[in-house]
């Protein structure tokens, strides 16, 4: 029998219309059957899952079409429909190669073509109940292989880190500190706020757009807490929303601990002291208040976070240009990099088999990575040699 694809949403290849009453009620378990085959795969890879079958859609309607792109074996292990099967696979990972991406205008890597072929392979083999191209597909390696070898080698955009001695030097020269008495000025508030973003993303080990994003759910004043513990000192938790979770992930918020410092540039905890005082909040209104924002009230969004760690690097005298929203991630993750892999793999919040997190986090932990964060300070290589960037 033969396959072809034309919806990336796969709306059953095997359904069986039913003309009896409870037709509709079959086709409603259909639906969730076929969400959870789909939706049990790994949650973050789900919207790049979703592009590829968009791309083979295409694919389908345009260079391969009057084809039959797949063939359902009558027999298990039918190795001319397998073979069948991977030539079209091949077709389509070559029709990926010509393409260009609509987000940088570039050719596609060979690295997200495989990505792609792979996720649809499985996706497939899950919808379709039979192994697409069976466990033999030397011939669609073989391809992936010469795509890699022949593929031009790209420069890589240099990102620099921001890292904590940078604030430091940074903070000297900007001076970004309100007056200890009265009220502080609109452009001094405004200061604070843009330096506590900073200093907060770095030691967080954050995102930009999870602590500067462009939507309406971004941190608040209600996601920070003081404390005073006999034990480890001052200390202030913020409570962030990572992104690129799925599913009840998503909705989880993580507790990240900053320790009281010296009160210099790196000193987490100070900065977001120093914006408390200089931009107090109402209690009933700090669920509705931004984290950071402009003087105005206007949440800071992602491109201002951009415009102030590239201000930041200026003042330290490095190319602002290379740098950007991810910097103080970068940075961060360089400096606490070498205190602990779990304490790293936490604070960045990063998932993966790889990075799964079996034993528990504690309070004296995260403090203890906080006080390494403050006092690392070994250069980087990307700040030794100018002409390096580091690979992925």
């Amino acid at each position: 029998m033969p396959w072809t694809i034309s919806d990336p949403s796969l709306s059953s290849p095997t359904t069986l219309e039913s003309r009896s009453a409870g037709g509709a009620q079959l086709r409603q378990l259909e639906a969730r059957v076929r969400q959870h085959l789909s939706s049990a795969n790994a949650p973050s890879t789900r919207s790049t899952t979703l592009t590829a079958l968009r791309k083979l859609a295409r694919f389908a309607d345009g260079a391969a079409k009057g084809r039959r792109l797949f063939l359902r074996p009558e027999v298990q292990g039918d190795i001319s429909v397998a073979s069948y099967n991977e030539w079209s696979m091949m077709l389509w990972a070559e029709d990926l190669l010509s393409r260009k991406s609509r987000k940088t205008g570039k050719l596609l890597a060979v690295s997200t073509v495989a990505a792609y072929v792979s996720l649809v392979k499985s996706e497939l083999s899950a919808q379709f109940g039979f192994e697409l191209i069976g466990t033999s597909e030397r011939r669609l390696r073989r391809v992936l292989k010469a795509m890699r070898l022949a593929e031009p080698v790209r420069d890589r955009k240099k990102r620099r880190g921001l890292r904590g001695r940078h604030l430091r030097r940074a903070f000297k020269i900007l001076e970004p500190v309100a007056r200890t008495h009265g009220i502080a000025t609109a452009d001094e508030r405004q200061k604070i706020a843009e330096w506590a973003s900073v200093a907060t993303a770095r030691e967080a080990v954050a995102r930009g757009s999870e602590v500067c994003p462009d939507g309406p759910h971004g941190p608040t004043r209600a996601d920070i807490e003081f404390s005073d513990s006999s034990r480890h000192g001052r200390l202030v938790t913020l409570w962030l929303r990572p992104l690129k979770k799925r599913g009840r992930e998503a909705a989880a918020k993580v507790p990240i601990i900053f320790a009281q410092h010296d009160g210099g540039g790196n000193d987490t905890y100070a900065a977001l002291l120093r914006m408390e005082r200089a931009d107090p909040v109402p209690r009933d209104q700090r669920a509705s208040t931004p984290l950071f924002r402009h003087a105005d009230g206007r949440r800071m969004r992602l491109s201002h976070f951009r415009k102030v760690v590239r201000g930041v690097a200026a003042a330290c005298g490095f190319d602002p240009k290379e740098f950007g929203t991810h910097s103080p991630r970068v940075g961060g993750g360089t400096d606490v990099g070498d205190e602990s892999p779990l304490l790293l793999q936490a604070k960045g919040r990063w998932g993966g088999d790889l990075g799964k997190i079996y034993a528990r986090l504690t309070q004296r932990g995260l403090v203890r990575a906080s006080r390494a964060m403050q006092r690392r300070g070994a250069k980087d290589m990307e700040e030794i040699h100018a002409a390096f960037a580091q690979p992925a």
